[in-house]
């Protein structure tokens, strides 16, 4: 090892080496209660436990107790700094960050069908929100919230669903793709780490060993290389959450194209319904031009004398007429022709 620069000829050593007591010869884990003696014979090799509940209880009793010896066994090298890369503070930490995983995988369910549509470019199901409480535009299955960040995008049906499979599929192209890294993964990510810290601190902390360095550097690198596993490890339950809030905000603003788009196709096919509908309607009079009976506003024909109240080209008879539909339906007042309508009509 090389000099510390502080240590007036001394060398640095690592505070966090583990000594190996514990898990060598006979310590907690050797020999001991359990190589030998009480379970060797008498009731566990005889007859004892098959008498059925009394010898099941025996065992799970046996079992308990145990498991309680390795916990003690355990907690007590971890005091005495016998674990490989692990004291009491940084199992903490590690012990927190699998909790902190829970979150995360409650939200998992609800864009679950994004892993469908990366893996093969279509899904038959939907993405949403995990709350609604407001207004909303859209259709029924694809909508975005107007007064919150609410959505819902269904990838099922020809039309609609084919293009919100392309619509979100180009979102996530063009986001990085860590943020549609799924909770599952970030735990396999969160395993390794846990694996990797078994050995890391003791085949990083050498080199710092062996560097010139004053004791409080030397003191920083030394916890920041015993504590850095935990710390990635606490990190990767932390971005799994915060990438569901960010993926929730980037699928909103989606959902919100998507609908506005419905309603813009909506209000285009209402618009040609109407004009449609309004290019279908004929004129016809209101007093038969016939035998001058006056017609109700629905009639196509003179129920006095059977003829037509269609206004032909040439009728000079203007004074009253009206539009019909071609399904029978009679608008209101205004379309009916009012007289100066006709004097202007007569006069070209």
């Amino acid at each position: 090892m090389a000099r510390g620069g502080h240590h007036g000829g001394g060398f640095h050593s690592g505070g966090h080496h583990s000594g190996g007591g514990h898990f060598g010869g006979g310590g907690h884990y050797s020999g001991g209660h359990y190589s030998g003696g009480h379970y060797s014979g008498g009731n566990g090799s005889g007859g004892g436990f098959s008498a059925g509940g009394s010898g099941c209880a025996v065992v799970i009793i046996c079992i308990f107790f145990y498991g309680l010896n390795i916990i003690g066994n355990f907690l007590s090298a971890l005091t005495d700094g016998d674990i490989p890369g692990l004291n009491m503070i940084n199992l903490i930490i590690f012990i927190v960050a699998g909790f902190l995983f829970i979150p995360s995988f409650m939200q998992a369910d609800r864009t679950i069908a994004l892993v469908d549509l990366r893996e093969s470019g279509s899904s038959s199901s939907f993405v949403t929100s995990d709350t609604y409480t407001g207004e909303r535009k859209g259709s029924q299955k694809t909508w975005a919230g107007i007064n919150d960040k609410s959505y819902r995008i269904t990838f099922a049906g020809k039309e609609e669903g084919l293009k919100n499979c392309t619509e979100v599929l180009q979102t996530m192209k063009g986001t990085p793709r860590i943020i549609w890294i799924r909770p599952l993964t970030w735990v396999i990510i969160f395993i390794v780490i846990c694996f990797v810290n078994s050995f890391f601190y003791e085949s990083i902390i050498p080199i710092f060993e062996n560097m010139i360095m004053s004791d409080f550097a030397f003191a920083f690198f030394d916890e920041l290389t015993f504590y850095l596993p935990s710390v990635l490890a606490l990190g990767c339950p932390i971005l799994s959450l915060v990438f569901v809030k960010v993926r929730d905000n980037i699928l909103y603003e989606c959902a919100a194209r998507l609908a506005s788009e419905i309603d813009t196709e909506e209000k285009k096919n209402e618009t040609e319904s109407f004009i449609k509908a309004e290019l279908s309607k004929k004129w016809y009079h209101v007093i038969c031009p016939n035998c001058g009976a006056k017609a109700s506003a629905s009639l196509k024909t003179c129920i006095n004398c059977g003829s037509s109240l269609e206004v032909m080209e040439g009728d000079k008879n203007l004074n009253s007429i009206r539009r019909i539909s071609e399904n029978g339906s009679t608008p209101g007042a205004d379309n009916y022709l009012n007289r100066d309508w006709e004097a202007k009509d007569a006069d070209e």
